[in-house]
């Protein structure tokens, strides 16, 4: 199958008369979403306290077409309705306010009121920024003038005195190493590829903690908080230094910005709110903030370049209809998104962003895990603390290896194959160590031995015998199925996500898969995917430097507005409340008394279902009437809970049903205690990344309470 290139982003229109487009429009009608209409009627009664229900028959909400040009919502209330005031994530959630109306809450700025976006891709292996101005959008410029590169290694270098940043990147690398020469690590402390962790930790929250390279821990919330501020300082900066601006601008330029931060799609929502609690602690307002997802960012860049046939036979951008998948092939992770292009060049994703850690690193790691059952843990562990300076060079050997790796070509006469050249503190440490291989349990002493028989010894009593060659005495052989072996199973796992996307959607057309990020740009494993994808007759798509398609179509996200993209949402969203109590329906370890009548406790009252379309600022409502007639009832607390549930149609907030409470406001009650009859609206407010939960109290002066969805407290699961 011939790869077929997308073309940078033109700053300029396209010259007259290239017109034919490369992928034609898919003949299926554009469809508005199905969005969800709550009834009038649609009422329950606060979990902890009771109602009289009895008689009124639970309607759910009804699926109901809703035609975004005839100006109706689901709400007709304002669009400031969006803008929450969120409480900050670091108190505990108990701790809300409560608003009066919605006019005091914070302003939201404007998409046209940024004057600069800034885009972090903080990725596993590598790390960097881009922007550009509002006054030339399109010139998009990544941090190079500070950073030296596009991107540099996911690595930072604190300061052990003050735990402040040192350097990162190529440079933190660099100088760790020459302080472990010199003898003074104990200045400094190194973390590389720590990202990964918040991927890996399913239990993820403030307390949670990273280890250095000298297994030396610190709280995962400060080491990103100081990583950020350090990444949004040197970007600040390099804006200031622009041209474009003046003095006066340039004094007020740090409110103008609008920062975006890119994740992973898979990314569990613990995840998630984590990197809102970093920018928040790094100082960053929460109305300057989009964090965004990665494959949904290198979608608009796709979307904004031109595609191009190699004779340049037409030129256009994706057409709407068009159904593709985007498989962003990270360092750490693989994203892989399936969307549709619809009206007004928006997005849909038609199947749940799927994947796994099947990124680069993988291949790099199961290098290491070579050398390691070759030489042995106790000789690898003293050579990575003892010679850091080697080991480093080593890997970027490696990495050059591997980029540039092709796999076996049967037309040559010689196996292609790769070349390690072995450090010479290694093969000291090797003819030093005194431990022996069991393949020379009755041998003479290794120091006796030249280093190229004790290499050959090593690698027999190894699972490599066959596969890896001593050359010399100080570099090794390694044939090329021991490299495809190395990718084999990043690769597998890749390949068998998107089969899993093709064979789901077997209605949907899907015909186009799009390949983003740097693990895009190694031959070896875009010709497996392509091998891969001919038997579905899907057309692969490699964009022009797809290592910096997510951080570009950051910035073009920016300037895009929110609601662009329509999501799938990942769980069933609901409130716990309590309904009149029927004899025979209702579980009795639900049951409790209130005012002299009966209630079933924790009801899952669902308004957004797993799978559910959503997008940026949809509400979703539902409401409470309860009575209090006692008086004991009337000055008790309520508790308004906001559930999730992996099912999609939970009867019962429990364990059995995949439950978790993830949010709750505690509101006190009125001092003249509550009336006989208290109503409130209780709503579900979609934001990019986040759930928000706004509560009206109807009957007590309109008073507001809102607070965010909360991943990160323990406990969570009823």
């Amino acid at each position: 199958m011939q790869e077929q290139k997308l073309a940078e982003i033109m700053e300029e229109s396209p010259p007259p008369g290239l017109q034919q487009p490369l992928l034609q429009p898919l003949p299926q009608p554009f469809q508005e979403p199905m969005r969800l209409i709550p009834p009038e009627d649609h009422m329950g009664t606060d979990v902890d306290s009771s109602a009289d229900l009895k008689g009124k028959e639970y309607h759910g909400y009804r699926f109901e077409w809703h035609d975004s040009s005839s100006g109706d919502s689901v709400d007709e209330t304002d669009l400031e309705d969006r803008v929450i005031k969120t409480a900050s994530l670091n108190e505990q959630i108990t701790d809300m306010k409560e608003t009066t109306s919605v006019t005091e809450l914070h302003r939201e700025i404007k998409e046209d009121e940024f004057e600069v976006v800034i885009a972090i891709d903080f990725g596993t292996a590598f790390t960097g920024f881009a922007f550009s101005y509002r006054k030339s959008k399109t010139k998009i410029e990544t941090g190079h003038r500070k950073l030296k590169k596009d991107r540099v290694p996911t690595v930072v270098l604190l300061k052990s005195s003050d735990n402040t940043v040192d350097s990162v990147g190529t440079s933190a690398e660099d100088k760790y190493a020459r302080s472990v020469i010199l003898k003074s690590r104990k200045n400094y402390r190194l973390f590389s590829r720590f990202k990964m962790a918040l991927y890996k930790d399913e239990n993820l929250s403030r307390s949670s903690t990273i280890k250095d390279n000298d297994g030396k821990p610190m709280l995962a919330l400060e080491l990103f908080t100081l990583v950020i501020q350090y990444m949004t300082r040197l970007a600040t900066e390099m804006v200031k230094e622009s041209l474009l601006f003046t003095n006066r601008e340039k004094l007020r330029i740090k409110d103008t910005i609008q920062w975006i931060l890119t994740i992973p799609a898979i990314w569990t929502d613990n995840a998630r709110q984590f990197m809102h609690e970093v920018f928040r602690n790094a100082d960053i307002p929460e109305n300057q903030l989009r964090i965004v997802l990665e494959p949904e960012a290198a979608a608009i860049y796709t979307r904004h370049l031109l595609l191009y046939k190699s004779e340049m036979a037409g030129i256009e951008k994706l057409p709407g209809g068009t159904k593709y998948i985007l498989a962003d092939l990270g360092g750490g992770t693989v994203d892989i998104c399936t969307h549709e292009i619809i009206e007004n060049d928006n997005i849909r994703e038609l199947f749940q962003a799927t994947g796994g850690a099947y990124g680069g690193t993988y291949v790099d790691d199961m290098f290491t895990q070579t050398l390691v059952e070759i030489f042995g843990s106790e000789v690898w562990a003293q050579f990575q603390s003892e010679h850091y300076n080697d080991i480093l060079q080593l890997m970027r050997h490696f990495e050059k290896d591997k980029r540039n790796f092709e796999g076996t070509d049967t037309t040559e006469t010689e196996e292609c194959a790769i070349t390690v050249d072995l450090p010479n503190s290694l093969i000291k440490m090797l003819k030093n160590n005194p431990v022996k291989p069991e393949s020379t349990q009755n041998s003479s002493s290794l120091q006796e031995k030249s280093i190229e028989i004790l290499l050959k010894e090593l690698i027999r009593g190894s699972s490599y015998s066959d596969d890896i060659k001593v050359l010399g005495g100080d570099k090794l052989i390694i044939k090329s199925a021991i490299m495809e072996d190395y990718f084999s199973r990043s690769v597998v796992g890749i390949i068998s996500s998107l089969t899993r996307i093709i064979e789901e959607c077997p209605n949907d057309d899907v015909n186009t898969l799009i390949l983003v990020e740097g693990y895009a740009e190694s031959p070896y494993v875009t010709k497996q995917i392509q091998h891969a994808m001919g038997n579905f007759n899907v057309r692969v798509i490699i964009v022009p430097k797809p290592r910096l398609s997510v951080m570009k179509g950051a910035v073009m996200l920016g300037y895009e507005d929110r609601s662009i993209i329509q999501r799938k949402s990942r769980v069933t969203y609901g409130f716990a409340v309590a309904r009149s109590f029927i004899e025979g329906v209702h579980p009795e370890q639900y049951k409790f008394e209130r005012d002299g009548e009966y209630f079933c406790d924790r009801i899952f009252d669902k308004l957004i279902e797993k799978d559910q379309y959503v997008e940026y600022g949809q509400k979703f409502i539902t409401r409470t009437s309860t009575s209090r007639r006692h008086q004991e009832s009337k000055t008790e607390n309520v508790h308004i809970t906001v559930v999730t549930s992996e099912k999609c149609d939970p009867t019962y907030c429990s364990e059995e049903e995949e439950c978790k409470e993830v949010g709750e406001i505690i509101i006190e009650p009125p001092e003249e205690g509550w009336p006989d009859e208290n109503e409130k609206e209780m709503y579900l407010i979609v934001q990019e990344d986040i759930m928000i939960c706004k509560v009206i109290d109807k009957t007590c002066g309109g008073k507001e309470y809102t607070t965010q969805v909360n991943f990160l407290s323990k406990s969570l699961k009823f």
